[in-house]
């Protein structure tokens, strides 16, 4: 039997699919939260909690990566993902 795994292809050629693929787990697992200003945003263009649940796990790809500048997380780097995929209706979000 061989030591090496099977890579997909997508994962090599595009590192930040790995930031796409915890992020869905996260959300299948029921493991997020939604700021303040995303309850807002999701108020503001009438959006439900599974509308955005269901466009994150329908995503293909991660379209921007970048690096919080919240004052609150200068301990922790953390990154935010700009993603958009569609509900079950078809909407994009």
């Amino acid at each position: 039997m061989s030591q090496y795994k099977a890579v997909p292809q997508t994962a090599v050629e595009k590192p930040h699919m790995d930031g796409l693929i915890r992020i869905k787990w996260a959300v299948l697992a029921g493991r997020y939260t939604f700021s303040k200003k995303t309850r807002i945003e999701m108020e503001t263009d009438d959006l439900t909690e599974l509308d955005i649940a269901e466009s994150i796990l329908n995503a293909r790809d991660v379209y921007k990566k970048l690096r919080s500048n919240s004052a609150s997380r200068n301990k922790r780097r953390e990154y935010l993902y700009i993603i958009q995929g569609t509900n079950v209706d078809g909407l994009v979000i």
